[in-house]
């Protein structure tokens, strides 16, 4: 396998992810893999039945104050987003690693691009407060300790919008002018439990478990989304191919390697020395093979309203531009004439029948496409797939879901080290809906030859 020295790639180097029942990445990846909920009723909003619905909340320690309307504005307040930021870029620091260090506290920032995620600002129940809160968190002495962020870039939208910020973040780092920094961070916050929110996904029959007056019954909602507040983001670098595979062949040659004599060790040391500058600057976990968005015609009011079902005509084109682009990106993971497979699938399934028919019809067209590639080095589907879906663990963050999804499935990829010289080599799909139009797909692969653990 032959790889171009020219050649460039955008990688995933670290992530995070912060939800009730996964406060920090590895407990997040544990809790998504059993699945394992730390689910509760709503510390205080009632349906209209009087019924606190099922949330995935973190505890409300603060003191309750007399009004309903103090409670949310103290508990979910812009300080309650600012700290599930904190915690995000806390997490993704401490998995920021560099080949040539041990693990250990920074000592100096590190210089990055920041695209932060937040819904729109007219969504009801958002703070007003909510972007000049997480800016002074970004700034508190903490984070500034661990991050010096050189640009910032806001994107609001909803479930998908963290996926145009990776669009723009893989664009910037691929650009002739971002010479510095060569670190991109997308963040993503969402905390969809407040009243406001809450009553707008109670009006459109979306929270599950909502009750409601049924010939004199009170009846639960059996379908819907259980909202969950969280925190994702994931860090990106362009990083050359050749680079890759010369830093993941060493750390394979090394576990195979017999004990060698105190000058055999001497002697490879300083090769390892004179070879550092040539070597990326931090630890690669996955490459961002594609990133695809598109507009879905038929959305979930079009359905209600015109009794249409969702053919996920949105869904499968961004599928299917996500993986042109990996086509394009993959060619050093091709053995043997073997395009990639993709082994495990994401998706945001939460409840909803319309996101259920529209990821069906989905999968359809990607199982017909896989028995059809348009290109040798399209990606395929595996025929032992599996399916990974994060918000029974997580409940549905909003529109932190994409970026938390995104963190995930890299961080898995990262674990598992599975080698690309298996046949053929592994990809993992992320699929993201929303109740926007607009739709997106993610295409991760394993590293050129073994990645790290």
């Amino acid at each position: 396998m032959s790889v171009n020295s020219q050649a460039q790639g955008v990688f995933i180097v670290s992530a995070s992810c912060v939800f009730p029942s996964g406060p920090r990445l590895t407990l997040a990846d544990s809790a998504v893999r059993l699945p394992m909920a730390l689910f509760r009723k709503h510390p205080f909003w009632v349906d209209r039945c009087g019924h606190r619905p099922t949330v995935s909340c973190f505890p409300a320690d603060a003191s309750p104050p007399d009004t309903t309307r103090d409670m949310a504005e103290n508990i979910f307040g812009g300080s309650r987003w600012a700290e599930l930021a904190t915690a995000a870029l806390k997490d993704l620091a401490l998995t920021l690693q560099s080949p040539n260090a041990a693990p250990s506290t920074h000592t100096e920032p590190t210089p990055c691009a920041l695209w932060l995620v937040l819904p729109d600002a007219s969504t009801p129940g958002v703070p007003r407060d909510v972007v000049t809160a997480i800016n002074a968190a970004v700034n508190t002495p903490e984070l500034r300790s661990r991050w010096q962020v050189q640009h910032g870039t806001l994107i609001r939208g909803g479930h998908t919008a963290g996926l145009l910020a990776l669009e723009q973040a893989q664009a910037f780092l691929q650009s002739k002018t971002a010479i510095e920094p060569k670190l991109a961070v997308v963040l993503a916050v969402d905390c969809p439990l407040t009243p406001e929110r809450l009553d707008l996904l109670q009006q459109q029959n979306l929270l599950q478990g909502a009750h409601q007056r049924v010939r004199g019954e009170s009846r639960g909602n059996p379908y819907g989304r259980i909202p969950g507040e969280g925190a994702a983001a994931v860090a990106l670098s362009e990083i050359p191919i050749d680079a890759i595979a010369k830093l993941t062949r060493n750390s394979t040659d090394q576990q195979k390697s017999t004990p060698k004599t105190w000058s055999a060790r001497y002697l490879e040391d300083a090769k390892r020395t004179s070879a550092v500058s040539a070597e990326p600057l931090y630890r690669p976990w996955s490459q961002l093979l594609g990133v695809g968005t598109a507009q879905e015609e038929i959305t979930w009011a079009v359905t209600q309203a015109q009794s249409k079902p969702c053919l996920g005509l949105g869904l499968t084109q961004a599928v299917f531009n996500a993986l042109d682009q990996a086509a394009q990106n993959s060619h050093h993971l091709i053995a043997d004439n073997k395009p990639p497979q993709i082994t495990t699938i994401t998706t945001d399934m939460n409840g909803e029948p319309y996101r259920g028919d529209e990821l069906g019809f989905t999968l359809l067209r990607l199982a017909q496409q896989s028995s059809r590639p348009l290109s040798p080095a399209m990606p395929k589907l595996h025929e032992a797939w599996q399916r990974r879906t994060p918000v029974l663990a997580s409940g549905d963050m909003g529109s932190a879901s994409a970026i938390a999804h995104t963190a995930l499935a890299a961080f898995d990829l990262h674990r598992q080290g599975i080698a690309a010289t298996s046949h053929p080599a592994t990809c993992h799909l992320v699929l993201s809906s929303s109740d926007d139009p607009l739709r997106g797909a993610v295409v991760l692969g394993a590293l050129p030859t073994q990645s790290f653990i």
